[in-house]
């Protein structure tokens, strides 16, 4: 069976026996993202949760996950998040996630 893979703007194929294969789940395409600090502002102001304004009080400190660079990341949005958590008086470190731990 050959299977195909979106990667960027490419696209990979592996080829894999049949009786290897156990079931394929297909997902719905989607789109990127093309204004990210609209996108951002957005969500923000449409939580799903609790608002920022209602979890970071001013003097909080705020850890920004993120992960390196090897991996496709969301780094445009950390910026304009960032500022928002100092807007509200709060301060951040950025974490960034190096590996995955494989049991």
């Amino acid at each position: 069976m050959e299977l195909r893979f979106k990667y960027g703007q490419t696209e990979q194929v592996a080829t894999v026996p049949d009786e290897r294969v156990i079931e394929q789940i297909h997902l719905p395409s989607r789109e990127g993202v093309g204004d990210i600090e609209a996108a951002l502002d957005e969500a923000l102001a449409n939580p799903i949760g609790p608002a920022l304004e209602d979890v970071i009080e001013p003097g909080d400190r705020v850890a920004l996950m993120t992960v390196d660079f090897t991996r496709p990341n969301p780094s445009p949005m950390l910026w304009p998040l960032a500022e928002r958590i100092e807007q509200l008086g709060a301060s951040y470190e950025i974490v960034i996630g190096l590996a995955t731990i494989a049991r």
